[in-house]
């Protein structure tokens, strides 16, 4: 194999016009500019052009660089540039550039394996086979990875050879190695699937090898999500000049296509309600009750660990202050009185506190991880001010990652407050500055992110921060808190969202609501919905779609897709909810009630109209709850929470009315269809409809002679839907 570059392919290459996202040195490197790169960071990613390989075919005999053959290079960086200037910036733009020049490069060495040396000459059979290949056995099938390293192995001789050395040859195989053999672009964790195939011939030669040996591992498919991406990929090479470029689009319905080859995506892992409510209970509780106490052991602890004290000296001193605070409790085997206090037991306490933060500001908030900890576009020193102290109403900025890709105005309440200001506290003790004094937002910095920290070693602060990220697996930075709860924890993306619409599910739905309408003595749960449904009372939701309206109209589209997507998550919940309801009630262990023979009966019928032969009691149930779901018995928690419309027929003026059947379809309700409805909660509008409403029923009490159940009822009523006006007047006066 020729390993040196051609200078005149280079220079060819130089002279490419790219999107300005892109640059490629003149030693070959292909740089992406990086739009998520702190100032402090390299602000690109680096690929190295020469790494890459063409394989062995009928016509050569020897792999040969990518990089000296520029007609397949070429097509390569004109579909990354295109895609470049078609996408905006975000944060991960340059991992997908990167992503899709792998894929790229893999295609183009599955055509010149083919015997294909320029992409206008690609043979249309060639291209509609691929998607099959690799929806069965991934690039490794198409690409005959297994054979042409067999055809290798069949004349090699040299045990010096990279692929049968590298600097951990017993355990893992040598990427640079293979890649050098073969001629391939398979790289890094995906050859770990031939180890057992080097490590075999080395038996056959009785050359040096190791008795640890991988388990056997079949080709992997792509999933959907990955095979979808790669068409989608393969499909911008058709965006190359037109002497470079492929015939037609190779898969333009490349959606249609994953979709059918390749099993649904399942179902990603979430927490359960329990679960969740101790995650929260226990956040709370460090942030509210013992946030103040951790900073101040913290703050002690590094001035105590820079004296020039013995060790043993520094440990009982921070010791004394752990006991005087009373954080004993806090700390894993927690015997005051036996427990010898060490300096991870600190570390995990900081840990456990800066966790605590990001629970409580991604699930009040329902915000997507990196919306929160990416180190240049998470919170930062700043980000949260007060927008109305009298109602407790703060203003904070969260960066929204998947539709605006930029920062958008929240309004968060009491427990996010507390959150980010606890951080900036910490933010200022390791800065060695007065944190006792500082109030959340009075200090303001872009580029000091909240989600860092140091960690403690015997002579106090380490000398770099430790970028913080929520991993709940063994060694992870949440485990310990996590671990201490008795809780196992899937930590995915939108995790924090389904906390969300789980908490609030299950806060208003089951079974507080109807204890609150008790307490408050309110005969319609409606009623106590307009409470509980305050920017008062619930203020983790008072940022309102209406004050939106009034206050920040460029962040119009980017609240409505944000509430759009906790429909969904919301709808995700309920259904989960439903099915436990029913499995309770099918499995006789919550059997009583008009609902639960309903239930029951609607089973019994529906065995005649869906077919459970070949089911199991499992499966039977599951099929029931999908039948039931589609004929619109799925409970919907607040489904008319936010509408003031009365149940009356006539009411054209409300989003959801239908001239076809002259009745309004409340079960429709969704924030695109409340969105400025007269009769929605958020509007003014709804205050006239109450007052509509106490006008009526003072007319219907007057009706009534004498003292009657009915009457005291109304009355009641009345009582407190003027109590319900009168609040609703003083708050849009304040607002």
């Amino acid at each position: 194999m020729n390993n040196r570059t051609s200078p005149r392919t280079l220079d060819f290459i130089l002279e490419l016009k790219l999107h300005s996202d892109l640059t490629i040195t003149t030693n070959g490197f292909l740089r992406i500019r990086r739009c998520d790169a702190r100032h402090d960071e390299i602000n690109y990613r680096e690929i190295d052009l020469n790494r890459f390989f063409l394989p062995i075919n009928s016509v050569d005999d020897a792999p040969q660089k990518l990089i000296n053959q520029p007609q397949m290079l070429i097509p390569a960086l004109h579909a990354i540039s295109e895609y470049s200037s078609i996408t905006s910036d975000s944060k991960s733009k340059a991992n997908r550039i990167a992503s899709i020049f792998s894929n790229i490069v893999k295609f183009l060495e599955y055509l010149w394996l083919n015997d294909v040396y320029k992409l206008s000459q690609t043979p249309p059979s060639l291209i509609a086979k691929l998607p099959k290949t690799l929806a069965t056995g991934g690039w490794h099938s198409a690409l005959k990875i297994s054979d042409r390293l067999n055809s290798f192995l069949e004349t090699a001789d040299d045990p010096l050879h990279p692929i049968f050395n590298s600097t951990n040859w017993k355990v893992s195989l040598s990427s640079a190695g293979l890649q050098l053999a073969i001629g391939t672009n398979i790289a890094n964790k995906e050859t770990a699937y031939y180890f057992n195939q080097i490590q075999q011939f080395r038996e056959t030669k009785y050359w040096l090898h190791s008795e640890y040996a991988t388990a056997p591992t079949i080709f992997p498919a792509l999933n959907y999500s990955n095979l979808r991406q790669t068409l989608e990929s393969i499909n911008f090479l058709f965006f190359a000049p037109e002497d470079h470029h492929l015939a037609s689009i190779p898969f333009p319905d490349y959606v249609r296509i994953a979709k059918k080859l390749t099993t649904p995506p399942g179902r990603t892992k979430n927490i359960d309600s329990h679960g969740a409510g101790k995650l929260m209970e226990k956040s709370l509780t460090l942030i509210y009750s013992r946030s103040e106490a951790i900073l101040n052991l913290l703050s002690n602890t590094i001035k105590v660990l820079r004296d020039s004290f013995d060790h043993d000296r520094k440990i009982r001193i921070i010791t004394d202050y752990i006991k005087d605070a009373e954080l004993f409790d806090l700390i894993e085997n927690n015997d005051q009185n036996q427990r010898t206090i060490k300096i991870i037991d600190i570390n995990n306490l900081l840990r456990d506190l800066i966790t605590a933060c990001f629970l409580c500001i991604a699930v009040f908030n329902a915000r997507r991880r990196d919306e929160i900890l990416h180190p240049k576009l998470g919170l930062y020193l700043g980000c949260c001010t007060t927008y109305n102290s009298d109602l407790r109403i703060y203003e904070m900025m969260f960066y929204i990652e998947k539709s605006r890709k930029d920062y958008a105005s929240f309004y968060v309440g009491d427990a996010t407050h507390k959150a980010v200001e606890t951080l900036e506290k910490l933010q200022l003790i390791l800065s060695s500055k007065d944190h006792h004094s500082h109030n959340c937002g009075s200090i303001n910095d872009r580029n000091l992110t909240l989600f860092r920290y140091k960690t403690l070693t015997h002579r106090g602060l380490a000398e770099k921060f430790t970028t913080y990220n929520f991993e709940a697996y063994e060694g992870g930075q949440a485990y310990n808190f996590v671990t201490r709860l008795n809780l196992t924890i899937d930590a995915t993306p939108h995790m924090f969202r389904r906390l969300y619409c789980t908490i609030f599910m299950n806060q208003h739905e089951y079974p507080h609501l109807p204890a609150l309408s008790h307490q408050l003595q309110h005969d319609s749960l409606a009623t106590t919905q307009i409470y509980i449904s305050s920017p008062i009372s619930q203020n983790e939701a008072a940022l309102l779609s209406r004050v939106y309206d009034w206050k920040i109209d460029d962040y119009k589209t980017t609240h409505q897709e944000h509430n759009e997507e906790i429909s969904i998550q919301m709808a995700d919940v309920t259904k989960e909810k439903f099915s436990e309801i029913i499995h309770s009630i099918l499995c006789r262990k919550n059997s009583s009630g008009g609902y639960s023979k309903l239930i029951l009966t609607l089973y019994k019928r529906l065995h005649r109209t869906v077919k459970f032969d070949a089911l199991d009691d499992k499966d039977r149930i599951e099929a029931f709850i999908t039948k039931l779901a589609a004929r619109g018995h799925s409970p919907t928690p607040f489904k008319h929470a936010h509408c003031l419309s009365e149940n009356i027929k006539i009411r054209s003026s409300s989003k959801c009315y239908n001239k076809a059947d002259n009745q309004l379809h409340k079960e429709n309700a969704s924030p695109v269809i409340c969105k400025n409805c007269p009769y929605s909660w958020t509007s003014p509008e709804h205050v006239l409809t109450l007052e509509s409403a106490h006008r009526k029923k003072i007319n219907t009490l007057n009706s009534f002679e004498g003292d009657s159940i009915m009457r005291r009822t109304l009355e009641a009523e009345i009582k407190n839907l003027q109590e319900v006006l009168i609040y609703h007047k003083d708050n849009m006066e304040l607002l």
